[in-house]
């Protein structure tokens, strides 16, 4: 571990030790893998995800997938309303109007925002917030297009400014990258234009605001090394002084023998959380990162008899149901503001 990401970590777990006095507000992301409604959609490839499709996905099965996903929305929070929760692999706007009412978390009075994005498999990008936590502010939904190639569709990035605590205002993007889906050298080219269009964004805004708090977390398809994300995206592994508009991917500083996803054995943190280094390293605001990490709640993950260890536990496996949740661990944020000196404070 590098010394100036041990350095914030030190501060960030020093500064938690008045926590009783703040108050937090969790950011998560989820990547809830294939959450598609039982009907038909002649715009995009949901066939395999039918009653009679491949698949088999019947009402029942849904409704479990609903249960399972709203049950884990739930440990997120740490049994306490999340703030705000970005999820991937969305069918369309009544997948999450049927997850917010599901009675785990229909008390919690979530909003939605989303907006069908153009990929193929019908596949979006979508955000669950609690409107007594985050004043919303703007939204917006950023395409990836490729000008040299109109047939190349994909999700939407999504991004939410608001206000927490109805004082410090943060920029949000959520992301669902292209996949490695042909391999990734083949591949890598549809992530780097990904890159590319969110670099600009974050430059635009810190151009306007060189103070801005932004946060970027999503299922990268590709680790904190590959060109998308170092080269492009300019998200490295320790703070960089001498350049604070380069961004700072925390995932870096995990165990790196860990991760959010398993594949052939070897677990990788695709799925990342990425801020802006003035974010990060201002810890005398009143609004700073106070911890950071993996959900691995005991019953998302289940033995890995193949490859031993632990794997997460998937809806399907092939073709075969396996009723469980994700072949992801979902990833949070917490982000603390310092009580002010005219607060009313417990005693």
């Amino acid at each position: 571990m590098s010394k100036s990401i041990l350095f914030f970590l030190i501060v960030f777990l020093n500064i938690g030790c008045s926590a009783q006095e703040e108050t937090k507000f969790r950011v998560a992301f989820y990547n809830v893998e294939n959450l598609f409604d039982i009907y038909d959609d002649s715009l995009c490839i949901d066939e395999e995800f039918l009653p009679d499709g491949a698949k088999f996905w019947t009402e029942r099965k849904y409704n479990n997938k609903l249960g399972a996903i709203s049950k884990t929305i739930v440990g997120i929070g740490a049994w306490q309303n999340i703030g705000l929760l970005a999820l991937a692999e969305i069918e369309n706007r009544q997948v999450l109007e049927d997850l917010i009412s599901r009675p785990e978390l229909k008390k919690q009075g979530l909003r939605i925002l989303h907006k069908q994005s153009p990929d193929r498999r019908g596949i979006d990008v979508g955000i669950l917030y609690d409107p007594k936590q985050i004043t919303v502010t703007h939204t917006e939904f950023v395409k990836v297009m490729d000008h040299t190639n109109l047939k190349f569709k994909t999700r939407d990035m999504v991004y939410l400014k608001g206000s927490v605590f109805k004082k410090g205002e943060i920029h949000f993007f959520a992301c669902h990258w292209p996949s490695r889906y042909g391999g990734q050298a083949r591949s890598e080219p549809k992530r780097i234009l990904a890159a590319t269009i969110l670099r600009a964004k974050i430059d635009s805004i810190q151009k306007t605001d060189p103070l801005a708090r932004i946060i970027v977390m999503g299922d990268f398809n590709d680790e904190w090394n590959n060109k998308s994300l170092k080269y492009y995206l300019k998200a490295i592994p320790e703070s960089n002084t001498k350049n604070d508009k380069q961004l700072l991917n925390l995932m870096c500083s995990l165990p790196q023998k860990l991760g959010s996803h398993k594949y052939q054995g070897e677990w990788a943190y695709l799925d990342q959380i990425i801020v802006n280094q003035r974010f990060a390293k201002n810890d005398s605001a009143k609004m700073y990162i106070s911890d950071f990490g993996i959900i691995n709640l005991p019953f998302l993950v289940e033995e890995d008899v193949k490859y031993l260890g632990l794997r997460p536990k998937r809806t399907y496996i092939g073709y075969k149901y396996h009723g469980g949740f994700s072949d992801h661990l979902p990833i949070y944020l917490d982000i603390v503001r310092k009580p002010d000196h005219n607060d009313k404070r417990s005693k």
